[in-house]
């Protein structure tokens, strides 16, 4: 059975956690978690890949924008809501430059917050399973010979591919291909990827 995604609320005003959570509780939304304190978030809270984080911009000591800094740094794959009373664009800018996935302003709507909530949660899940899938197909790379892997990027560099491209790039394959004859052995480790 597949675990609940977990949604951190975090903002230093008690009400607007305490309206959160309630709120989407009712709309049928479980596992929410609060903080009152950005750097107690970072320490404490345990992320799991496919998490939602609902952030406020203005915190005390880390802002919103150092902390998801902080998650980005860290390589979690959640989504991040940033919200805000009176954000100015280039804040808002800023924030989904750094991946935020909505930017809500304060006050907002119940029907606003909980389908913004909801399009994290897919699009976190999303990232959950594309990264999985990444894992693997690296994890499969790794498997390549020296030679096979000169061979790939040789393939790659003739246009084959945009997928086998960015595969080869995050591999640190060799930039040059020399030879031919093992692609269709190198293909088969890695191109029928289990997607389970």
């Amino acid at each position: 059975m597949a675990v609940q995604p977990a949604i951190f609320v975090v903002d230093d005003d008690a009400r607007t956690r305490e309206f959160v959570r309630v709120l989407l509780e009712f709309a049928g939304l479980g596992n929410i978690r609060t903080y009152e304190e950005s750097h107690r978030f970072l320490d404490e809270a345990s992320l799991r890949d496919g998490d939602v984080v609902l952030l406020e911009l203005r915190l005390p000591r880390f802002d919103g924008l150092a902390v998801q800094r902080e998650l980005n740094r860290r390589g979690d794959r959640i989504a991040v809501i940033m919200m805000a009373a009176n954000a100015e664009v280039p804040i808002v800018v800023k924030a989904m430059q750094a991946g935020a996935t909505d930017f809500i302003e304060k006050p907002f709507s119940n029907e606003a917050l909980v389908a913004s909530v909801q399009r994290a949660l897919a699009v976190a899940q999303r990232r959950d399973r594309g990264g999985k899938r990444s894992d693997d197909l690296l994890r499969r790379l790794d498997t390549l010979t020296g030679r096979e892997r000169e061979v790939s990027t040789g393939w790659c560099r003739a246009g084959q591919t945009k997928w086998w491209r960015s595969i080869s790039r995050s591999a640190n394959a060799p930039s040059k291909c020399t030879g031919r004859g093992s692609w269709p052995r190198c293909r088969s480790r890695i191109s029928q990827p289990s997607f389970g």
